[in-house]
């Protein structure tokens, strides 16, 4: 019987307990923008930024893919933008992710739109 339960409550922690920090879908402030160094081109490059979300104040950084694609004035300092963005997938293989905050204990969301 404890094995049964066991073998349920690992399922609802991998399915579906766990999903909140798999996703972001929600409105943040750019609190810190990185200038990127190395152009896209061959290789995909993608610059971490740290912001904070609007509905819980929650830090987390950013991977922005070439951010240098944007309108120079589109990243700034204390503006808010809707960000859909998924956690960090750790098979990034063949692109440089520049993340000065690597070291620090933010979550790590890959953006996938902007606005």
């Amino acid at each position: 019987m404890c094995y049964r339960v066991f073998i349920f409550i690992s399922f609802l922690y991998l399915f579906g307990c766990n999903n909140s920090k798999k996703e972001i879908n929600d409105t943040c402030i750019l609190i810190e923008a990185q200038k990127q160094t190395v152009s896209c081109g061959v290789l995909s490059v993608w610059v971490g930024m740290k912001f904070k979300k609007v509905s819980d104040s929650k830090e987390f950084v950013g991977l922005i893919q070439c951010p240098e694609m944007y309108d120079s004035s589109f990243f700034q300092v204390g503006k808010k933008y809707f960000i859909k963005g998924t956690y960090e997938a750790k098979d990034m293989k063949g692109e440089l992710i520049i993340n000065v905050y690597s070291k620090q204990e933010f979550l790590i969301y890959r953006i996938n739109e902007i606005q």
